[in-house]
């Protein structure tokens, strides 16, 4: 918490989670006011955690493509480092967030195929299971690259 705490502002954290426990979600609030969930979720864990005041991302995939989160996580696989194929991702029918195998070599073309909301990008800024500072500097050197040379890049 005082890692969150100490965060610069405009900076969000984001508890990632796969298995929800509400309340203890609820102990985080409002230091931290976002959740990831890293599985489809019900609608009625949506409701929960939207009552509970969070924004929430929730995984979709193309057998279940809508959610009644704030965002439609689309990802290749539970960090994995496997790229997902943004050529065909189903129509999610809220704002994208995007993860699966990003890097700074692949995510403009990412964003520019997949004109996602939000990436989100983990195992591969790692280097012996640790994030590696330089390829998240380069990881955001690309993204904002990206947002300023593509005015349809949906923020």
């Amino acid at each position: 918490m005082a890692l969150a705490a100490g965060l610069t502002a405009g900076i969000t954290p984001v508890a990632v989670v796969v298995e929800p426990d509400t309340a203890a979600l609820a102990t985080l609030f409002p230091i931290i006011t976002t959740v990831q969930l890293h599985r489809p979720a019900d609608s009625g864990l949506v409701a929960t955690l939207h009552a509970l005041g969070f924004d929430v991302f929730a995984r979709v995939n193309a057998a279940q493509p809508t959610t009644t989160a704030d965002y439609a996580l689309m990802d290749a696989g539970d960090g994995s480092g496997q790229t997902l194929d943004w050529h065909h991702l189903p129509s999610a029918n809220q704002p994208l967030m995007l993860a699966g195998g990003l890097d700074a070599d692949n995510v403009q073309d990412a964003i520019t195929c997949a004109h996602p909301a939000i990436v989100d990008a983990s195992s591969r800024l790692e280097t012996n299971g640790r994030k590696d500072a330089a390829k998240v500097q380069a990881f955001v050197a690309a993204v904002r690259e990206t947002e300023r040379n593509f005015s349809d890049v949906k923020r």
